[in-house]
């Protein structure tokens, strides 16, 4: 049985915890399937990007693809004080201070 997470070696599918098998070769490097049929297709040494069902092909053929969000940045905002007809930023704001 394979531990929660882990992804299939040959098929790329997650692997539901207590489901799958484990193979490791003669380097020791383990290989984790989800089932069977990845098992089977991995010893035949089916290249996994021409078979339709991986999620190698899928990708290969643009039919999945990885979702990534990217982060905006954000604008620093300047104020900028405006006069408003012909009166100026500063003739507003000591007539706005006068009046209270």
């Amino acid at each position: 049985m394979v531990r929660t997470g882990d992804t299939c070696s040959y098929s790329g599918r997650q692997i539901q915890a207590g489901y799958g098998s484990i193979f490791v070769r003669g380097d020791g490097k383990p290989f984790m399937f989800k089932d069977h049929k990845t098992a089977v297709h991995f010893s035949s040494r089916w290249n996994p990007r021409k078979i339709d069902w991986t999620l190698a092909c899928r990708r290969l053929h643009k039919k999945e693809s990885i979702v990534t969000v990217r982060r905006r940045s954000q604008r620093s905002v300047k104020s900028q004080a405006r006069g408003w007809g012909s009166m100026t930023a500063g003739q507003i704001a000591a007539k706005s201070n006068t009046s209270k």
